[in-house]
């Protein structure tokens, strides 16, 4: 059995590929899911899933058996066993990744699926219904999960109660932003009496964000303003760069101003550190083997 389903997340391309990969980050999001263990590209877990009248536990392990971060291109391939001994399934999930404009991703999951036993007896399309909203509920979590924290802080408001609160978003990125944003402003022009302030203005005011190297810093200093962008420079993590200073030529959107605060005005401020010069050039770098 073949079945094909599609989903789009308001994500940049390169971050949902990287979270494909990581089975502890996508399993939660996996409704009726859990790792059991993980050993470089094989895993193990569990996964629930309900058929019509017929519930099924399958226990059982995957294997990533292709990872093409050029063209953003997984392949994983999983069997297992239910506990009642209802039969078994495997299944070989290729998905495949297009970035669809705005900081959003389109996944395509083509799955050819092989099941024995009692969830046999339900034919293809109640399969592809199951499947549909697995993914659907799939993706959901996913776009949620970098945005949720902040959305918490905003719309429970955390800024309001402790003004003096600062949060940083660091090794995220910063595509979740615009989407954010455009839910902040739908729900505050709903329900405006909710909120002591423009959800937009209180995540402005007490919100850092640090984007990947790939993102627009000048568009993002635009829209949550260039005193809330800071770059990171924790190599080798995402957002990270070997020779950090030379992400100035990707600044060229900022005024010298404005690189001045993004490359460590902006830290200086929200940690309260003396700005002075510590580099010793004598001390040799680092170097990664």
């Amino acid at each position: 059995m073949q079945l094909e389903n599609t989903f789009t997340v308001p994500v940049d391309i390169d971050t949902v590929y990287d979270a494909l990969n990581d089975p502890e980050k996508v399993t939660p999001c996996f409704p009726g899911a859990a790792l059991t263990s993980q050993d470089g590209d094989d895993f193990t877990g569990t996964v629930k899933v309900k058929l019509g009248p017929i519930s099924m536990t399958y226990k059982g392990k995957g294997t990533f058996v292709e990872r093409d971060k050029a063209s953003h291109k997984v392949v994983v391939d999983a069997q297992g066993r239910d506990s009642r001994g209802n039969g078994t399934a495997s299944a070989k999930a290729t998905l495949t990744m297009v970035d669809a404009g705005s900081g959003q991703t389109k996944v395509t999951v083509l799955t050819e699926m092989q099941v024995t036993g009692k969830p046999a007896q339900f034919g293809r399309g109640v399969m592809a219904d199951v499947g549909d909203k697995i993914l659907g509920q799939f993706a959901s979590c996913l776009a949620d999960e970098f945005a949720d924290a902040m959305a918490a802080a905003v719309c429970h408001k955390v800024f309001d109660r402790h003004p003096v609160l600062r949060f940083a978003s660091i090794e995220n990125g910063a595509s979740w932003v615009p989407y954010l944003f455009y839910q902040f402003k739908d729900v505050y022009s709903k329900m405006p009496q909710e909120f002591p302030e423009d959800p937009i203005e209180a995540f402005k005011r007490c919100v850092y964000v640090a984007p990947f190297w790939e993102d627009d810093f000048a568009k993002m200093a635009d829209l949550c303003g260039v005193d809330r962008i800071i770059f990171g420079s924790d190599w080798p993590h995402p957002e990270g760069m070997s020779d950090p200073i030379t992400l100035v030529e990707d600044l060229q959107g900022l005024d010298e101003e404005g690189q001045r605060k993004v490359m460590g005005g902006n830290m200086i401020d929200l940690f309260k550190v003396p700005n002075k010069i510590v580099h010793k050039p004598d001390v040799p770098a680092l170097v990664l083997a």
